[in-house]
C-alpha cells in the first residue's frame, strides 16, 4: 500500500504546491484508523468505499486530497437574495432603504466569509499541529472527527468548533458517548477564546488567536491572488 499511496499522491502533487510526502503520511494513518475502525467512515451517498481495499483507499485518497487542497477563499452566493429579509432589517434597525442592495451584498458577503472559517480553522491548527503528530481529517471521512492522533495502541479523537453554538445535532448524537473530545475557538455568548484549552498535547506549540488570524489574512491574500491569476 505505502509504495502504491506514494506514487498516488506523487501524481495528485504535481503542479500544485503541496508535500506529497506529509500528506502520503497523514492519510496512511487516517486508513490505518478506518481499517481499525470501518463503521466510522463518514460518506455521502451509494458504493461507500472499502479501507481494506486498493480501490476503497484510492477513493478515500482522492476525496482526502480534494478536501485538504481545495480553496477556502469565500465564494459569494449566486442565489437572489429575499428582498423581505432587508425590509425586515429597514425596519427593526432603522436601515435605509436607499442602501438595500448595498446592503445584500454586504450580508451575502458575511454569509460567505462565516462559511469558510469553519475550515480555515482547521487549516490553521493543521499548519501549526502536524509535524507533533496530529492529523487533520481533511475530506470529512470520520464521523464527527476532524483530527486524529496516534498514541501506541489508540488514538485520540478532536472535533473541532469555531464558536460554541455551532455543533448541529447530528453531530453532538454522534460524538454522545464516545471518547471524541470537542474543542471551539470562541464562546458564542461573550466572545471569549479557548486557545488555553486545547488538548495537552497541542498546548506550547504556538496556537494563539493572534496567530490565527494573521495566517487568515496571510491565507486570503494569497488565495486572491492565486485564483485572480487563474481566471
Amino acid at each position: 500500500m505505502d509504495f502504491c499511496l506514494t506514487s498516488f499522491f506523487q501524481e495528485l502533487s504535481k503542479g500544485n504546491l503541496v508535500d506529497a510526502n506529509a500528506t502520503h503520511i497523514a492519510f496512511s494513518q487516517i486508513i490505518k484508523f478506518l481499517q481499525h475502525f470501518p463503521e466510522e467512515l463518514s460518506w455521502r451517498g451509494k458504493n461507500k468505499p472499502d479501507p481494506l481495499t486498493p480501490e476503497g483507499i484510492r477513493k478515500l485518497a482522492e476525496k482526502y486530497y480534494q478536501g485538504y487542497t481545495c480553496s477556502h477563499f469565500p465564494k459569494i452566493s449566486k442565489l437572489i437574495p429575499d428582498d423581505v429579509v432587508s425590509m425586515i432589517m429597514e425596519e427593526a434597525y432603522d436601515i435605509s432603504t436607499i442602501d438595500r442592495q448595498a446592503n445584500k451584498e454586504i450580508h451575502s458577503k458575511a454569509m460567505s466569509a462565516e462559511n469558510c472559517l469553519g475550515q480555515l480553522l482547521e487549516k490553521y491548527i493543521d499548519s501549526v499541529t502536524c509535524s507533533s503528530g496530529w492529523v487533520w481529517v481533511a475530506g470529512d471521512l470520520i464521523k464527527a472527527v476532524d483530527f486524529i492522533l496516534p498514541e501506541n495502541d489508540s488514538w485520540k479523537l478532536l472535533q473541532i468548533k469555531n464558536r460554541s453554538n455551532s455543533e448541529n445535532s447530528s453531530s453532538k448524537a454522534i460524538r454522545d458517548g464516545t471518547k471524541i473530545e470537542k474543542w471551539c475557538r470562541i464562546k458564542a455568548e461573550n466572545g471569549m477564546t479557548y486557545w488555553d484549552s486545547v488538548p495537552e498535547s497541542m498546548k506550547n506549540l504556538g496556537l494563539s488567536e493572534d496567530n490565527f488570524r494573521q495566517f487568515v489574512v496571510n491565507y486570503i491574500r494569497k488565495e486572491k491572488i492565486r485564483l485572480a491569476t487563474e481566471a
